[in-house]
């Protein structure tokens, strides 16, 4: 018996899932359920394959799912199994997606006529369920089967409200309109292009301004861009990538919400993935698995919540993304009649040569630590979203929430600034926000970097180190909406200048 299967008949509930963040996965009350025979009858399926998600950054320092960031993602764990060692079988979407929806490698795949898989998640059991996807997947399922719902019109719930304007976010309104109950059970397929950049999204839902291109990245032969040799610019990019992946955990609360309202919650298995990683590492290329960005590339969340279970457990086997399609196979009972490349998670793996494009990976997931160790050093004090915008650089540590007290004026350099009457009017609770704010300095050496101080209202409220762009000196700054309170808002630029001294820097728009 599988271990999801065991924790189904021990009639067991979590007590107390507490969830900080709303909407959220509500918390378990204790009481005793009779045991469910979900073989007996096909129970809906729900797949979310979010994209370019590294394990390590849900993470927190102990190993588990960070509950603090990530209240979502933790609640589900704690009524699901976390398959915390599992790794994906490609660095691109293109193929490890299909591995993920057909359970067979990215060999197999390539060989595959006529550019048709003959066979996925859809074509095995669209003959008892009923198939409701988020996108068409022409190369997985006939248009006549996999037919994506109809948009709907955006939510109103506070997290969707300018998401739902863009194509990601009414993709996801019109997936939480497929999780309705139906005559026969759905499989509910939705993949989302999040965490994926453009990183511009809070935790909360609002939206600030991006930056296109990204600052820190380079085109470079191989999969992915390549970053540079700047390291607070990959840090940064961590951050925003971190932030948009709060709004994620709240999207996913929104699933869990919808489904739990639906009655759907407990018969359905659900499942949660992602196609592959992302690396922030200077000098690497962001998606290409080689031994420095292995950690980050390769290991992927992987929860899996069978029917009927109400306890969680982690879960360190060698297990692979092309083993959902065989563990949905097993759970629906459809018999050895398809054969596949991965086997179903419920079958202890003890040995398993795993590889992601040249690269090996280790039994004992230790580039995974390593990647875990790396991040926490770029952000020890890593506890809260307030943390995230305490980034700064290091000559500039300590100069945040300080008063601006006495400066000096700049005689040889100024500072252009973007959107300079958006940054003067801005409100804490503003569905566009101006959080990032960026610009360049003028009259200054290009070939320099500059430490910039952003102050709002007489405080400090960022800290940023200028980068070279196009022959340009160039710069950019996360500030927290809390900043924003009482506008209209006086902003002030500063270098920090010699003996720790402000040199105030002219702005114009």
């Amino acid at each position: 018996m599988g271990r999801a299967a065991m924790a189904a008949l021990l009639c067991l509930v979590l007590v107390g899932a507490a969830v900080t963040s709303l909407p959220s996965i509500e918390a378990l009350t204790s009481e005793a359920r009779d045991p469910v025979d979900y073989r007996a009858e096909p129970v809906p399926v729900v797949l979310l394959a979010f994209d370019e998600l590294p394990v390590v950054s849900l993470m927190d320092r102990a190993g588990g799912i960070d509950e603090h960031l990530f209240p979502n993602f933790a609640a589900l764990q704690r009524t699901s199994s976390w398959y915390r060692n599992a790794t994906t079988v490609a660095e691109l979407t293109r193929a490890a997606l299909p591995a993920i929806l057909t359970g067979l490698a990215p060999k197999e795949l390539s060989l595959s006529l006529g550019g048709r898989i003959p066979r996925s998640v859809f074509t095995i059991f669209d003959q008892t369920h009923e198939v409701r996807t988020s996108r068409a997947f022409p190369t997985l399922c006939d248009l006549d089967v996999c037919r994506p719902t109809p948009e709907v019109e955006k939510s109103i719930r506070l997290p969707l409200q300018v998401f739902g304007d863009e194509g990601r976010g009414r993709a996801f309104v019109s997936f939480l309109e497929m999780l309705q109950p139906a005559e026969r059970p759905c499989i509910c397929v939705l993949h989302l292009v999040m965490p994926h950049s453009p990183w511009r999204y809070l935790p909360s839902g609002q939206q600030y301004p991006g930056t296109d291109p990204m600052p820190g990245q380079a085109e470079s032969p191989g999969p992915g861009r390549k970053w540079i040799q700047k390291p607070w610019l990959v840090e940064l990019a961590r951050a925003r990538h971190l932030l948009q992946l709060g709004f994620v955990d709240r999207l996913l609360g929104l699933v869990i919400e919808e489904l739990r309202e639906n009655e759907l919650f407990d018969q359905a298995l659900v499942v949660v993935v992602a196609d592959h990683g992302i690396a922030f590492r200077p000098g690497e290329h962001k998606r290409a698995a080689t031994p420095a960005t292995l950690g980050e590339v390769a290991y992927v969340p992987l929860l899996v919540k069978a029917p009927a279970q109400v306890i969680g457990a982690v879960v360190d086997d060698l297990v692979e993304t092309i083993d959902l399609v065989p563990t949905i196979a097993q759970h629906l009972n459809l018999g050895d009649d398809v054969a596949f490349d991965g086997v179903s998670l419920e079958e202890t793996q003890p040995t398993r040569t795993r590889r992601v494009g040249g690269e090996y990976i280790d039994d004992q997931a230790a580039e995974r630590d390593r990647a875990l160790a790396r991040k926490f050093e770029e952000f020890p004090h890593l506890r809260s979203w307030a943390d995230i915008f305490r980034l700064a650089p290091d000559e500039a540590e300590g100069w945040l929430g300080r008063p601006i007290g006495g400066y000096d004026a700049a005689t040889d350099a100024s500072a252009a600034v973007t959107r300079v009457d958006e940054i003067e009017r801005g409100a804490p609770l503003d569905p566009l926000i101006p959080a990032l704010i960026e610009g360049r300095l003028e009259g200054s050496d290009p070939n320099q970097s500059n430490i910039v101080l952003l102050a709002l209202d007489g405080y400090i409220v960022a800290a940023t180190e200028t980068y070279q762009s196009s022959g340009e000196e160039r710069f950019y700054a996360l500030v927290p909406p809390a900043a924003y309170v009482d506008p209209p808002h006086d902003l002030q630029l500063f270098r920090l200048g010699a003996a720790d001294r402000l040199v105030e820097l002219p702005i114009s728009p």
